[in-house]
């Protein structure tokens, strides 16, 4: 028979509705009653827009469509400085489609006379725009729609908040996705992610070899190059040409770092840096400092336990580390420097980590990695402890133990 459920307190309940709705909007949840308040708010900002929309010649929607599509300008406010798409794949998507369209070259797409042309042209970034458009990115662009409108709004510009109030509601509903690559704004965007693109792919590909490289190694040649403080002439000089692409680009090498991170301490990345002893030994420490926990938990009031996470977690990254520390000699270090190195040239791992892996093995190659990059270590050895194949011996012997 289950367990009949012990029913929450009012206060328990609210703690788990707020905890619900705080993960539900890190993900771009909305509640119902925001959503009512947000939408009165931009219908009452662009009032200035409709009073032009409903004087002109045509429909009013077709009057309000062709005032939002001309919206290629508002990308210029600071609030889309760091809104691209990845530039590097930005370059190959238009190439694909540009070929799909029948050109194999630029200088054919050239060719032709200006107005086909510029209606090609517009065809080839239009379906680029459609295929690279994110839910990440559709994001981006209507939280940078919001802070556009609120800060035109402050200072007093009552058209132009109605312009970004306008695109804002179109954007905002659902049905209007397959709107969103036809717009001028968004098109911008790409198009400015397409010329940073080009910019880094003069840097990236530096020599006849890199131009044989996937996407994913030349992600990772200008990502390494990002991480380096001294950062070459050349790729300095090509970010600087894009207003914002220095920011973007280094907010994805926090994101590279993040994801890398995340993976290596949930086993996803195994770089088989520990040895089964070295395993064991980590093993023996996290099963000790469990089950004193474990211990002090039962003995412990509901608020004292919560509390003691906190330090027992602590502790076991205190255990650890002292372990990492006596571990590494300088004979290990120089076992897992070398162990790295197999692992970039491999290439056996998710290529998405490519750009990680690199960077990490260049950072242990530093003299001081031991004193610096012990987090590193600490969360491979915690991956490497979750994902190493499980022994049913040892349950067999504990239970001839538990026996006896």
């Amino acid at each position: 028979m289950a367990r009949k459920q012990k029913k929450l307190t009012r206060k328990q309940r609210l703690q788990q509705q707020e905890a619900v709705t705080r993960q539900r909007q890190t993900r771009g949840w909305v509640s119902p009653n925001e959503k009512a308040k947000q939408r009165q708010e931009l219908e009452e900002d662009m009032a200035p827009l409709m009073a032009i929309v409903e004087t002109g010649v045509g429909s009013s929607e077709e009057n309000l469509f062709f005032l939002l599509a001309d919206s290629a300008d508002m990308v210029v406010g600071p609030e889309f400085n760091e809104i691209f798409a990845e530039p590097l794949v930005t370059v190959p998507t238009y190439i694909s489609v540009a070929e799909k369209l029948g050109f194999a070259s630029p200088d054919e797409l050239f060719d032709l006379p200006e107005e086909e042309q510029n209606d090609k042209k517009a065809q080839i970034v239009e379906e680029t725009t459609r295929r690279l458009l994110t839910d990440d990115l559709r994001q981006e662009i209507l939280a940078a729609l919001d802070g556009l409108r609120q800060r035109l709004k402050k200072e007093g510009y009552r058209a132009e908040a109605a312009r970004a109030a306008g695109l804002q509601l179109v954007l905002g509903d659902r049905k209007s996705k397959g709107l969103w690559p036809t717009l001028g704004l968004v098109q911008a965007i790409m198009l400015r992610s397409l010329e940073a693109g080009f910019e880094l792919v003069s840097v990236t590909m530096d020599d006849e070899a890199a131009e044989d490289d996937e996407d994913d190694d030349s992600l990772a040649a200008l990502y390494q190059k990002l991480g380096d403080p001294e950062l070459d002439n050349k790729l300095e000089q090509a970010i600087k040409k894009i207003p914002g692409l220095e920011n973007y680009l280094g907010k994805q090498v926090d994101k590279i770092w993040q994801e890398g991170e995340k993976a290596l301490f949930d086993g996803v990345l195994n770089l088989g840096l520990f040895d089964e002893a070295e395993l064991d030994a980590g093993a023996e420490i996290f099963n000790r400092v469990m089950t004193e926990a474990a211990d002090e938990a039962e003995a412990e009031s509901e608020p004292a336990a919560a509390s003691s996470v906190k330090e027992q977690t602590q502790d076991l990254f205190n255990q650890l580390d002292a372990y990492l520390v006596e571990l590494f000699t300088p004979e290990r270090l120089e076992q897992i420097r070398a162990r790295l190195k197999t692992v970039v040239e491999e290439e056996d791992y998710p290529a998405q980590y490519t750009p990680y892996i690199k960077m990490m093995s260049e950072a242990m190659d530093e003299a001081d990695a031991i004193e610096y990059e012990r987090a590193f270590l600490f969360k491979a050895l915690m991956g490497e402890m979750q994902t190493r194949p499980y022994d049913e011996t040892d349950d067999e012997e504990e239970d001839g133990e538990d026996e006896n």
